[in-house]
This record gives C-alpha cells, structure tokens and sequence, in this order.
C-alpha cells in the first residue's frame, strides 16, 4: 500500500480513533487502529469493545494490494503525526510495517497482527433517524452538563432520546438537575421509541460532528440507525457503533414545573457574573441564597462561609412577578443551567423555596433546564 492523503483530514481520523481505542490490558489488541486499504481510499478503525469506529479517508492510492490490513499503536502514531505540519501525508507500507512520510519527517510503526482485531459490529436494521448535525452537536453539548457519568443508578449515566414521530427529545439529569432539548427531525421516523447512550458516546458524537472529517462532502446530516441494544451514527465517511444502556429512564416530565408563582426575566451575562463572583464564598455545600424583591424589581444573591467570608450583590431585572421569596441552589448547578439558556436574557420560574425551579431563554420553548433547590 501507498497511498497519499490530506493530513488534516487523517490527524482527525487518527485522533477520533485514538480517542475510542481502548486501554485494556487483558486485550492490548484494543490501544492500537486498524488501517485497511479500500480501493482509492483507507479505512481507520478503532474499538474499546463498547464503541466502535470507522472513518474512509479519500486520496490518491499510488499502490495497492487489495484489502491490505496493518495494525498500529494508537498514542504513538496520533503523537507524531500532531507534530506535522504539512499539507499532506504519504502512508506505505513495508516488511509488513508502516512508514509515515510527510514534508522532511519520516517515522517507521511496527505492526501487529490484523486477525487479531476485533470485528466492529454493524447494524442490521435500515429504519433510520435524520437530523441536522450542527443541531444535534448543540443539543448535546447543553444536555450533557446535567449529567453525572459516575452516578449510581446506570441510567443517569446516560443521554436519553425520545422520539415521537418528527420530534426527538433529548434529555440528561442526574437527578439534581434536568435539561430537555427538543428539535426535528429531517425524516419522519413513523414510530414512537426512546433509548439511552452512554454518556461517552455522546461526548464523541459531538466530537465527531465538531471534526467535520472529509468536510468538502457537504454532509447536513447525522443519519441514527436505532436497535433494541446497540445504535449508530453516520456522517458522511464515517460510522461510529456503540452498545445502549439498558434501564428504564425516569418518568421525568413529572417535575417540570408548567406554572409559576414567581417569574424573573434577568440580563443573562450580568446573572452569570454576579453568581461566579459570589459563589466563591459558597460554603462547603455551595450553596448561593438568590432573594427574589419584586418591589425594587430587582435580585439578590448572597453566599456565606464560615472560613472565607460573604460575598453578595444585588441585580436589575427586566421583569419580576410574584412575592417575595429566597431559596438556595448549587452555584455551579445554577451557572450550568444559565450558561446553557439562549439568548441575551433569560428566564427564571419559581415556586415555593423547596419546589424546583425552571430556567431557559426568554425567548426558548424548546429547551429547559430544571434545577432542584438546596434543604438547608
């Protein structure tokens, strides 16, 4: 094999595999790529067992032996070719080894044996789900600060999806907190079924869309191929295949609250400001006390600790309705939650102090976070 290559577009391929390569010492196999000649293209592969990976890289294959295999060490191979800078990459190999060339480098891999390689598993069924990548990339990325990937209960751990026709959900929760993402789908799906990714496979699916491999293909989007115990996902040249979490996620919509006894429309970066600068004297529980005063129309936040000190500060609201009323949150929960709301201004809904509260952009209806207060 002989083949050139954009070295862009294989740091990125090399990198996504490097990434799911597994560090399994029982299985040493897993912490190396599978690199596969395919007619004018190479194939990188990768799998930890539980996600697996595959990405067709285009070029110019300048020799060929026909579905050529050769195994390499993930760390080393993404480590040097990171250090490159050069447009392109030329890949041969040579006494079974692999020999990297690009600009006035040049590096030589040993190899291990291809048969020892897993087999990364494909899907069977051909119903899909369609979805717009970059919307799916955002959904992701506001619904996964509401998960803890350590959480006891195996569920939790996880990014739900719900799809209903032409609507997915897509919702996290660590049962401190809540986000819930809704978008439409490109396709119509036709039946109603939900499942739950693991948490890491979410992280590597925004990933996957954020490298934007081969880029010059255009591809809009995410194509989702659904079973009953694993899932994968498709965009352009690459396919990546991972195992579901099996449980029953928590009826959720029970806790979101649809009515508001106090409602408060804040500027969204002062908001944030004032609770970083005030949550650094939370206690050890981290708590922040926000104090609605819908006469002066205005919030107040104060955090106390009994070593560093109080720290508090007062902020103009856009609109307050409702009574008078304190309650405690996590301050890094309620930055989690703020950060991710849309828009220059957001919304706040309140209840008594030990009901949870709903946050969002002024202007979102189709995502809200929802944030359990703190029993002191």
């Amino acid at each position: 094999m002989k083949f050139v290559t954009l070295l862009e577009n294989f740091k990125k391929a090399i990198n996504l595999g490097e990434r799911i390569s597994g560090k399994n010492f029982t299985l040493p196999i897993l912490s190396n790529l599978l690199i596969e000649s395919k007619k004018n293209k190479i194939c990188v592969s990768a799998t930890d067992l539980e996600i697996g990976v595959e990405i067709l890289l285009t070029g110019q294959m300048e020799e060929e032996k026909e579905n050529e295999k050769i195994v390499v060490p993930a760390k080393i191979l993404a480590n040097f070719v990171n250090h490159l800078s050069e447009e392109k990459v030329l890949l041969e190999t040579k006494n079974q080894n692999l020999i990297i060339r690009s600009g006035k480098y040049q590096a030589e891999f040993l190899t291990l044996n291809p048969e020892d390689f897993p087999i990364i598993p494909k899907v069977k069924t051909i119903k899909n789900i369609e979805v717009n990548k970059e919307e799916i990339k955002q959904s992701l990325e506001r619904v996964i600060p509401a998960i803890s990937p350590n959480a006891s209960r195996s569920e939790l751990t996880g990014v739900y999806f719900d799809l209903n026709g032409k609507t997915l959900k897509i919702v996290g929760t660590d049962s401190y907190r809540l986000a819930e993402k809704t978008i439409k789908l490109t396709n119509d799906f036709s039946e109603k079924t939900n499942f739950i990714i693991p948490f890491r496979t979410a992280i590597e699916v925004s990933r996957m869309i954020a490298d934007n491999i081969e880029e010059e293909l255009d591809h809009q989007n995410l194509i989702i191929y659904p079973e009953s115990n694993q899932i994968q996902f498709n965009l352009g040249n690459t396919r990546l295949i991972s195992q579901l979490i099996n449980g029953e996620y928590p009826q959720y919509e029970a806790i979101i609250p649809k009515e508001f006894e106090n409602e408060v429309v804040v500027d969204k970066k002062e908001l944030l400001e004032s609770i970083k600068i005030v949550g650094l004297f939370a206690s050890r529980v981290n708590d922040i006390f926000l104090t609605l005063n819908p006469d002066k129309k205005e919030i107040n936040l104060v955090a106390q600790d009994q070593t560093f000190g109080k720290g508090q500060t007062s902020l103009k609201t856009k609109t307050i309705q409702g009574n008078h009323l304190s309650i405690s949150f996590d301050y890094r929960y309620l930055l989690d939650g703020i950060s991710v709301a849309e828009g220059d201004f957001v919304f706040l809904g309140f209840n008594k102090d030990n009901n949870p509260a709903l946050i969002r952009g002024e202007e979102e209806r189709d995502f809200l976070y929802v944030l359990m207060p703190i029993k002191i």
